[in-house]
């Protein structure tokens, strides 16, 4: 499984704190990966014009660096979703 994702980017602490996550945002300002503390997660990716294109939820308990927020190889994906575009910008498939 193969994601695109800017490598440029700041993360910030989840709003409200009392979730103990994490919110990780790339360069363009979009989420990339929200985390909470036990380890379950969801992992964001967009195209080129900033259009959701897949969603993941995730665990992996060694998963710390920003390096790691951008890409799904080494976590335990427990489900997925994609969505693609015609050419027009209209949704063509969604799974």
């Amino acid at each position: 499984m193969e994601m695109t994702w800017s490598r440029s980017a700041a993360w910030g602490e989840w709003l409200g704190g009392r979730h103990g996550g994490r919110t990780w945002y790339d360069a363009r300002g979009y989420t990339v990966k929200t985390a909470t503390a036990g380890g379950l997660f969801e992992k964001y990716a967009y195209d080129a014009l900033g259009r959701w294109t897949a969603a993941y939820t995730s665990f992996d308990l060694d998963e710390e660096d920003y390096e790691e927020a951008l890409e799904v190889a080494g976590d335990t994906v427990i489900e997925q979703s994609r969505t693609w575009y015609d050419r027009a910008g209209q949704v063509r498939q969604k799974r």
